[in-house]
């Protein structure tokens, strides 16, 4: 198997291609949306939700920022809460440019992900020098993560990792590279074009992912100037910093400017510092197998795993479930720590920063980074609660070590088909659909991690049926109360129900306005969380004020099942006629004669 070059024969567009197609029908499999793409979301419970909500409220309002179909009395502003994701919006907004369906556009974002992760490794793997066959087969591995899986119907966002491989591509081939060493191509401020388009992704994917990649940058340039003895690496280390941070500047300019107007507010996302080791990376969870795992021992491992963390703090319960590395990915992270390790004695294959080297820099510097009681810890404690999910830190360890064993695999491949004369290639193809096959059934389970459709599309249908009773029976623009109040964002949630559970309602609907989503500290919230305490009298005044025209009831958020509180209002309402949702969970009752 002969190396080839970045930008000829498999490194061509049909190359990229390639992969692309192979990873949607891999997506689609693990992810069994076959008939569902425009009928049933792939999400419709806790983070799922709000991540629902997002996607309509980008799709209908052009923007992220506010929602005037949420927060009633007033408007939804999540201004409070400011992100770096213009990336995943431009790509939401686009979507929803061919389709109004918020279901469509979901979907179709989540099954992105698979070939733009796929397809950005495989481009990584090529600077690394490796192999074209070989580069693509781990790129299709790493974009089945067990992070993915389960990221794609929690958080929608965080499982568009895309641009975790191109940072490493970013410090291994500029960063990393010698003074002396040319490097091709146009540059703009002594970068390559093609690194431009990785700070513009880098500052527009998240403040996570822009953080992790800001940190590796700098270890990288750090280390490159202690070997160069040179300030090179660090002035293009500053160069990347700068872009990165105008365009964060840029996406949060609107909550500066919201806060110059209306006062800071920090009550809905404040972070303490002890978070950073709850939510920290533990060597454990890289290691263990994927939750469900197919093989009936791992599974029962893992779920040992789960119920020692447990025997420590209930609330640790859900640790540990996605950050596995699967086979292949623990066998390469065994090699980054060994490069790193032995490297005083001898430096590893390729020259001390070769693509061993730069994997294990990248592998054991995130590592680092992210694990409890490690250096992110240190920066919670000392300066900087607000990065506070360390485990999200899995993607940059897991295409280190993935790439890690692309590269072995590569030199042991090359090594064999050289000394063979180029004529035993069938063994090498052989080896590659092992390595494929074994990674796919190791980290993947479609059975354990797919969603419920059956389940998910009755809630959807119920929901939907009661949202366009309420439509037919009040005017476009209504206002409604919905009850129990439940704090926006995070909770905490009522009895029986989840956090994001009052936006369900608002992702059925076109000409309602929703109280959910007023956020947590702003008047509109305050509002609600002292109107929803008062007696059923003053209650109904309250909301006749304000201009509302019905209340709904989740009976789910009460212990009684919301008996007392239905009992109350029928007998202040002269025995009103309810509307009742098909599963009997929600009921409304309009206010307005």
């Amino acid at each position: 198997m002969r190396r080839l070059s970045a930008h000829r024969g498999w490194g061509s567009a049909a190359y990229y291609v390639a992969v692309g197609v192979v990873a949607i029908i891999l997506g689609v499999w693990v992810l069994g949306l076959a008939g569902h793409i425009t009928s049933t979301p792939i999400a419709y419970a806790d983070d799922g939700v709000a991540a629902s909500a997002g996607v309509k409220g980008i799709a209908e309002n052009g923007q992220p920022y506010t929602n005037p179909s949420l927060g009633a009395p007033g408007e939804a502003d999540f201004r409070d809460f400011p992100n770096a994701d213009a990336a995943f919006v431009a790509i939401v907004w686009v979507l929803s440019r061919f389709t109004g369906d918020y279901v469509t556009v979901l979907n179709l974002f989540a099954l992105l992900t698979y070939p733009l992760i796929a397809i950005a490794a495989a481009w990584s793997l090529r600077k690394l020098k490796v192999t074209a066959s070989i580069a693509a087969v781990c790129a299709l591995l790493y974009a089945l993560l067990p992070f993915h899986q389960s990221r794609v119907t929690f958080h929608l966002f965080l499982s568009a990792y895309f641009v975790a491989p191109l940072v490493v591509a970013l410090v291994a081939d500029v960063i990393l590279r010698a003074p002396d060493e040319p490097m091709p191509g146009r540059k703009l401020l002594g970068l390559p074009l093609w690194a431009w388009g990785v700070v513009l992704l880098l500052g527009t994917c998240g403040i996570y992912y822009a953080y992790f990649g800001l940190a590796l940058i700098v270890l990288g340039a750090t280390m490159a100037a202690y070997r160069d003895r040179s300030r090179h690496a660090l002035l293009l280390a500053l160069t990347i910093i700068a872009g990165v941070a105008v365009l964060l500047a840029v996406q949060m300019a609107p909550s500066y400017a919201y806060w110059s107007s209306e006062g800071r507010n920090n009550t809905g996302d404040r972070r303490e510092p002890v978070e950073a080791d709850f939510f920290g990376l533990r060597l454990t969870q890289l290691v263990y197998p994927m939750d469900g795992h197919r093989i009936e021992r791992f599974a029962a491992a893992k779920q040992f795993l789960h119920d020692s963390l447990e025997m420590i703090s209930p609330n640790m319960a859900f640790i540990a479930y996605d950050s596995s590395l699967g086979i292949i990915g623990v066998l390469g992270l065994l090699m980054l720590g060994f490069w790193a390790l032995s490297a005083p004695f001898r430096a590893p294959p390729g020259g001390r920063f070769g693509t061993p080297g730069t994997l294990a820099l990248v592998g054991v510097g995130s590592f680092l980074l992210g694990t409890v009681g490690g250096v992110g810890s240190l920066i919670a404690f000392l300066a900087f609660p607000q990065i506070r999910a360390y485990d999200r830190i899995t993607v940059f360890v897991a295409f280190a070590s993935i790439a890690a064993v692309a590269w072995v695999a590569d030199s042991l491949l090359g090594q064999h088909d050289q000394e063979a004369g180029g004529t035993r290639r069938i063994p090498a193809a052989i080896v590659l659909g092992l390595l494929l096959v074994v990674g796919l059934l190791d980290q993947t389970n479609p059975a354990m991690l797919a969603p419920d459709y059956t389940e998910i599309g009755a809630l959807f249908d119920s929901d939907a049926k009661f949202v366009a009773s309420i439509e037919a029976e009040v005017e476009p623009g209504a206002l409604v109360f919905q009850l129990p109040y439940v704090t926006y964002p995070e909770g905490p949630a009522p009895e029986g129900t989840g956090v994001y559970d009052p936006l369900r309602l608002y992702l059925h609907s076109s000409d309602i306005h929703w109280s959910a989503g007023a956020f947590l500290g702003r008047e509109a919230a305050t509002w609600q969380a002292e109107t929803a305490d008062l007696e059923t009298d003053d209650l109904l005044g309250a909301l006749a004020e304000k201009g509302f025209d019905g209340l709904t009831i989740d009976r789910r958020g009460y212990g009684d099942g919301g008996r007392r509180l239905e009992a109350d209002l029928t007998a202040a309402l002269g025995d009103p006629t309810p509307i009742e949702s098909p599963d009997g969970r929600y009921v409304f009752y309009a206010l307005a004669e």
